[in-house]
């Protein structure tokens, strides 16, 4: 069906020599009238569902385009829209060639609208493709250009000559404008520029193949980062960027690297990552440099276990830190006897593991190290001993040997067959001595006497002086107390008979209470003292031994 009116036959005459493809769109009916085709091997002149006019209009038009096209459309659809027509630029396909064209619309009639398109020649098409590119090229944000390279009479590579430069690349040289470069030879513009960009343009032509470089540049006082790539022989392209900032950046964090690792290698031993899912110790690349290197370890701890590196309490201390670092802990270490070599001897570790959130993963990383204080812990023991020993004999002083006792009958309260001894002794007559040769004698008679008492008690007894010539003696968790209080009585005043200064004989009292149910420290010590002073009264040299609680 004809759609055209008879005033309307003199525009399709003249849009059809003018155009490459007409329709005409009857919205009320939608359908559409095709006069004339991009595609010539289309056949004109039919009528076609305008959904199916859509898309075929739609095959025709290059896909980067088509939302560009669908907008188009939107507009002529659109019956409250007042304008009378628009267009837009488009890129259509005509068999398997692009060329670039306008779409255009007019409403007339009410409901109609004409749709008209038109192709550019290739010539103009091309032209406007090289004002587009040149367009987007100038406005790019990195400094880049096509350069070509100029020869001395000797042949050699003497200077670039600017062929195209973009906005980016003209103010990192300190130009204004493009046309202050293009055209001119590069040491004309700047004479003192370093010649490293001819040497990589003339190696990129010579060796086809693109060059890479950073360099400071001492006329712009900025690090280039500079890739040259050979065009056709005697043209390359040039990309270029100040990479001051990123360099700088850099350098300063390989500063904090090394001064990093120059703390830790005089800080640590060893340094570690942990892998919580495999439960494997390793190390990182590079660590190895400057710290002492490890093996990789799986099944932790027990693999160090294995592997001679720890001992069965290290292990199980190493057990409860990894434990708390699974349980989303952020630290955790502990002071392990640990070796870091086979040919080692065991010595005291501090072992610490960090958790931390990696910042490209987002997953949870685990470093840690190894850290020698075995002299911080022997050290340490020596300041612990020098603080809970008596200066002059080498036992505990009165304060440690009171708290060691308590602890004893926390432990072992007595009762159910099970007794305790606190020995208190004295030696007799020590004042004499002391008149009668001095206190240096006298010095020397209590550590004898210490020495006494070490024979007679056993090690792991706990022996202290309370002050003066007054001593203690703690022993714990006995079955036949009566048999032990006596043999250790009788080794102990047995000892000293051999002793003599000055004449005066070295004698001591002993007063001895046998516990055997929950009492305090200070009633066994008021019961040993109370037995003291019944051997005292009783003649001295001898032993007293009470079980019953007076206090």
């Amino acid at each position: 069906m004809d759609m055209t009116g008879a005033g309307d036959r003199a525009l399709l005459d003249v849009l059809c020599q003018t155009a490459d493809a007409v329709w005409e769109i009857d919205l009320p009916r939608q359908t559409v009238q095709v006069w004339q085709e991009l595609d010539e091997r289309q056949k004109p002149c039919v009528q076609l569902p305008l959904e199916q006019a859509l898309q075929r209009a739609e095959s025709r038009v290059s896909p980067v385009d088509r939302p560009r096209w669908r907008a188009v459309w939107t507009q002529i659809r659109d019956r409250e829209d007042p304008a009378t027509g628009g267009g837009a630029e488009l890129h259509f396909l005509r068999g398997t060639a692009q060329c670039g064209g306008t779409v255009q619309w007019r409403r007339c009639a009410e409901g109609h609208v004409w749709l008209t398109a038109r192709c550019r020649a290739p010539e103009a098409d091309s032209r406007l493709e090289d004002e587009w590119l040149c367009h987007h090229f100038g406005a790019m944000p990195l400094p880049a250009g096509v350069v070509k390279v100029l020869f001395d009479r000797e042949g050699q590579p003497a200077d670039l000559l600017f062929c195209r430069v973009n906005l980016a690349l003209c103010q990192l040289l300190g130009q204004k404008e493009t046309r202050q470069l293009e055209h001119r030879p590069l040491l004309e513009v700047l004479p003192e520029a370093d010649l490293l960009w001819l040497r990589m343009c003339h190696r990129a032509n010579t060796t086809k193949r693109p060059q890479h470089s950073v360099r400071y540049s001492q006329l712009l006082h900025r690090y280039l980062e500079i890739w040259t790539y050979p065009l056709d022989g005697e043209r390359c392209g040039c990309v270029l960027q100040d990479v001051t900032r990123e360099v700088e950046q850099e350098g300063q964090l390989k500063e904090s690297w090394q001064r990093q690792a120059l703390l830790l290698k005089n800080t640590t031993d060893a340094v570690f990552q942990y892998d919580l899912a495999r439960r494997t110790l390793f190390m990182s690349e590079g660590a190895a440099q400057w710290c002492r290197p490890l093996p990789t370890v799986p099944d932790m701890p027990w693999g160090l276990l294995e592997r001679g590196m720890i001992q069965q309490a290290g292990a199980e201390a190493l057990r409860q830190v990894i434990g708390h670092l699974e349980a989303g802990g952020e630290s955790a270490g502990c002071d392990i006897l640990a070796r870091l070599a086979p040919d080692e001897t065991f010595g005291w570790y501090n072992v610490t593991f960090w958790r931390y959130r990696d910042r490209n993963s987002g997953s949870w990383q685990v470093m840690g190290s190894f850290k020698n204080i075995h002299q911080e812990v022997l050290r340490r023991e020596q300041l612990e001993r020098a603080a809970a020993q008596d200066p002059l004999t080498g036992v505990y002083n009165v304060a440690t040997g009171r708290r060691l006792v308590k602890q004893q009958l926390k432990q072992h309260p007595g009762g159910n067959g099970r007794y305790n001894a606190l020995f208190i002794i004295d030696l007799d007559d020590f004042k004499g001595i002391n008149d009668s040769c001095g206190h240096h004698t006298g010095d020397a008679v209590l550590q004898e006497f210490v020495c006494a008492l070490q024979r007679a008690f056993r090690s792991g007894d706990i022996v202290y002086r309370l002050g003066g010539d007054e001593f203690a003696a703690f022993i714990g968790d006995l079955q036949r107390p009566y048999r032990v209080v006596d043999r250790v009585s009788r080794r102990l005043l047995n000892d000293l008979s051999r002793e003599d200064r000055c004449g005066v004989p070295v004698r001591a009292s002993i007063g001895v209470f046998i516990g055997g149910g929950p009492l305090t420290y200070e009633q066994y010590y008021k019961n040993a003292d109370r037995a003291l002073y019944v051997a005292k009264e009783r003649g001295k040299n001898r032993v007293v031994v009470v079980e019953d609680n007076l206090f």
